[in-house]
């Protein structure tokens, strides 16, 4: 499996150019900015630090209760930490980050979701982890009902233990993933 993940080809942006925009301090509360993005092979991506690896990460949620989950999957490096994010590398066929969005959510969750109910937040830029130097994260959040959990199904090799959880459980949680600490206390 992380052989063939290897030869994909996904969307980054050089980090010189992100840095005309954005410095490198965890979430940053940003207007969506429109950049170019460049394709290569996903391996030859993975420990580049010049160039960062563009994943919307989508938290979905409602008034009171976010989903969290536990990883699973091949990324060695984020397996068994818990996550409040969902999404996954811009694939040259996608040719948007909204249609990356729509294909990670269906992929992971089985769940079909409405664009017009997408809410860019900011950027996830952060250099606290080897993964973290690698990546760019455009986060988003989205509403769903709490009984619609119900008709997720999520995708076993890559995720386990989903559940609605309280904002205030998820906030003193111990066992986030690096992104989900620097989201979670920004979310309202």
């Amino acid at each position: 499996m992380l052989k063939q993940k290897s030869k994909e080809v996904i969307a980054y942006i050089d980090r010189q150019e992100i840095l005309n925009y954005l410095q490198p301090t965890g979430f940053i509360p940003h207007k969506f900015v429109e950049m170019q993005y460049k394709y290569d092979f996903r391996g030859s991506l993975e420990n580049d630090e010049t160039k960062l690896q563009v994943i919307p990460y989508v938290v979905i949620r409602n008034k009171k209760y976010i989903v969290m989950y536990k990883r699973a999957g091949a990324e060695e490096r984020l397996q068994s930490q818990y996550s409040i994010g969902f999404g996954g590398h811009v694939n040259i066929d996608d040719k948007s980050i909204d249609n990356t969005i729509l294909r990670e959510l269906k992929e992971e969750l089985n769940l079909d979701i409405y664009r017009n109910r997408l809410n860019f937040l900011g950027y996830i830029f952060s250099n606290r982890t080897n993964v973290d130097k690698v990546h760019l994260a455009y986060a988003y959040e989205y509403y769903l009902p709490r009984q619609s959990l119900i008709n997720i199904e999520p995708d076993s090799s890559e995720i386990s233990n989903i559940s609605f959880c309280d904002f205030e459980v998820v906030r003193e949680y111990p066992f986030l993933e690096e992104w989900s600490k620097l989201l979670i206390n920004n979310l309202r």
